[in-house]
């Protein structure tokens, strides 16, 4: 199903999408781009982790994304053994 979203015009409303949501849309926009098919298959492999992360901490909202569950994310990835350059993957999709 299609989800008109825009980040940023979300944010001035103050209205807060679904984590999933903002994911989905995401990837739309980006097929919309026309970007390959791997770039889109290494978007959904980097992002689809953090997705799951944010449902394990119970955050559903992308307004409730900040820079200390991002810290938390990679700290979490790096407690896993993730190397420093695995991880520069996912911080660059």
């Amino acid at each position: 199903m299609y989800n008109k979203f825009n980040i940023l015009s979300s944010k001035k409303r103050k209205k807060s999408v679904a984590v999933e949501t903002a994911f989905t849309d995401f990837i739309t926009s980006r097929k919309a781009m026309n970007l390959t098919e791997q770039t889109i298959h290494s978007y959904n492999g980097t992002l689809k982790p953090f997705l799951s992360f944010c449902k394990n901490q119970g955050v559903t909202k992308l307004n409730d994304v900040d820079n200390f569950l991002v810290d938390a994310y990679f700290a979490d990835m790096s407690d896993k053994g993730h190397s420093d350059g695995g991880m520069h993957a996912y911080y660059y999709p």
